[in-house]
């Protein structure tokens, strides 16, 4: 959720003017600032509930277009603190997902390097049996050459990914 970082800013998401606005924020109700500036959420939520109770007291010339005005920009807050909700649900379901994917690819990275394990165990086998069964120094080393250029292609490989 995004942080209102100036005061001429925190007025127009309140919707109201900056006198108004100083007053509210000699409330001790009125949102702390922080670091980042004020929390957006807990500021429309404040200035809703602040806005829905002047229109309950409005009273003479033009009353009751004060208090429609006052109840549409309560309206507005409610469609602005939906749309944060949803920004602040986007963004736990994108770290969800990122994280998901972080675990899934450490399995990977798991699985994987037990395969490789796997070949390299199977180039071991078949070099010492060669080595046993031919005693063919040749064909050993060909077969050892193999095996380390297939190793070192397969770790390009992960190291790629």
């Amino acid at each position: 959720m995004s942080a209102i970082k100036s005061k001429t800013e925190l007025a127009g998401v309140c919707g109201v003017h900056r006198s108004t606005l100083y007053q509210w924020l000699n409330d001790p109700a009125f949102p702390a600032r922080t670091a980042t500036g004020w929390p957006k959420a807990a500021v429309l939520a404040y200035s809703k509930r602040k806005l829905a109770e002047a229109a309950k007291h409005q009273t003479g010339e033009n009353s009751d277009l004060k208090r429609m005005k006052l109840q549409k920009q309560c309206a507005l807050l409610d469609v602005e603190l939906k749309r944060a909700e949803l920004a602040r649900e986007s963004e736990a379901l994108e770290l969800s997902i990122q994280q998901a994917l972080t675990v899934e690819r450490s399995v990977m990275i798991q699985h994987v390097t037990a395969l490789c394990q796997i070949i390299q165990d199977a180039f071991a086998q078949a070099v010492a049996l060669t080595k046993v069964q031919t005693g063919d120094a040749r064909m050993v080393k060909i077969m050892e050459n193999v095996r380390n250029e297939t190793l070192k292609r397969i770790k390009n490989e992960i190291e790629a990914a």
